[in-house]
């Protein structure tokens, strides 16, 4: 397996995990709220994002890594914590 940090694939989905621990509470609420429009825009049909208590995990196809770059780079977090593992 490969992995790597932010969201950058050769493969066709990449799973992935973004840590809260260093993320502001702004900086929550602003990635909360654009999974929110990522989850419910049709267009995204095989690719998800879900929120627990700590993480946010999810599952990407490579169509949708150049909008999940967006909603990093959007949410203004590092990109040195999130872990990604090409499936």
């Amino acid at each position: 397996m490969k992995y790597r940090n932010g969201f950058v694939s050769n493969s066709s989905s990449s799973s992935f995990i973004v840590g809260k621990a260093h993320m502001t509470e702004r900086q929550i609420k602003s990635f909360r709220k654009l999974v929110l429009e990522f989850n419910d825009d049709e267009d995204h049909f095989d690719s998800y994002i879900s929120e627990s208590e700590y993480y946010f995990v999810g599952r990407a196809n490579y169509r949708d890594l150049d909008d999940l770059n967006d909603i990093v780079k959007r949410s203004r977090i590092s990109k040195k914590f999130i872990h990604m593992e090409n499936e």
